[in-house]
């Protein structure tokens, strides 16, 4: 029954918090937590981690929600699910990114599943609009990361002692 008190807790905390009921989603799904260590079910315990991660970082509490991220991260990483590892991934970058970490959020942000999916690509033959069409889209992405890479700059003077002379002509 352990499971199945874990999964209701889950549901629980997850529906507290659908209607903003943060504080009663927090107290289910750390029930929650403690019920999914008894079962050992990685899959429900990786879930109450992120589910307690989001619920603070609901409350802007990055730093908390960052531990809980990085756990259901490790818990991910031994199921072994792309899908779910990628999730982790984007989650505490995203939260390092709320603190102005924009090295631990790039860290957690880049990866290789654009050179996963030219492989798979390259293997079942795809044909080479689709190719062209991800290039494309891997090289605008670049760009545009260069391109607003300069909006996370600190809001001082970098060259204190200079001078702009000239007009704005238009």
């Amino acid at each position: 029954y352990a499971d199945l008190i874990a999964s209701t807790l889950l549901n629980l905390g997850f529906e507290c918090d659908e209607i903003g009921d943060i504080a009663s989603g927090i107290r289910y799904t750390n029930e929650s937590l403690g019920w999914s260590k008894l079962t050992g079910n990685l899959i429900m315990l990786s879930t109450a981690y992120n589910n307690l991660a989001y619920e603070y970082t609901v409350q802007k509490h990055y730093e908390e929600a960052i531990e809980f991220y990085k756990n259901s991260h490790a818990i991910r990483l031994i199921i072994n699910d792309g899908g779910m590892i990628a999730q982790s991934k984007c989650n505490i970058g995203n939260a390092y990114g709320e603190l102005n970490n924009y090295d631990s959020a790039f860290f957690y942000l880049k990866s290789f599943y654009p050179l996963y999916f030219l492989c798979a690509a390259f293997f079942f033959r795809q044909r080479p609009v689709l190719l062209l069409w991800f290039l494309s889209a891997l090289i605008w992405s670049f760009f545009h990361q260069w391109l607003i890479a300069d909006q996370g700059m600190p809001r001082t003077l970098l060259i204190p002692k200079a001078e702009l002379q000239g007009y704005v002509a238009s």
